[in-house]
């Protein structure tokens, strides 16, 4: 008697949870900007052929660029590649994470340092992202 006791309430609580899953709708919720803050990192591996690289971008503090078009919001992020057998290489950006629109970025290559500026910034997204949404 014991045993179907136990076995009715295992049934009952199944029936109850697939009937939840089987109503439920897919998740169709809409994603705002990310916050960001000093500190944070993200680190990658990437793999071309047979060469594998780590990337790592890391958040820096937040501060404001002025140029000819504006003033914008932004943080400052490192992006440090290292290839499995060779030297490490750093580029500077600074970026606003209400579209991750990438304001000024400093690329050092053989010993020089390129500056590259976007007045207005060139975005990368647009926000809040919803399913089935597109930009270019």
């Amino acid at each position: 008697m014991r045993h179907l006791r136990s076995l009715s309430a295992v049934i009952g609580l199944a029936v109850a949870l697939a009937s939840i899953l089987i109503v439920s709708p897919p998740v169709a919720a809409t994603q705002n900007h990310p916050s960001w803050t000093q500190g944070d990192f993200w680190v990658y591996t990437r793999t071309q052929g047979s060469a594998t690289s780590t990337i790592r971008v890391e958040v820096h503090e937040r501060s404001t660029l002025t140029f000819a078009l504006g003033s914008y919001s932004v943080w400052h992020i490192t992006t440090t590649t290292t290839p499995s057998g060779g030297s490490a290489t750093v580029q500077d950006s600074w970026v606003q994470d209400s579209n991750l629109g990438t304001a000024q970025t400093n690329i050092t290559f053989l010993g020089s340092t390129i500056t590259v500026k976007y007045d207005p910034p060139l975005a990368e997204a647009v926000f809040p992202l919803a399913v089935n949404a597109q930009w270019s």
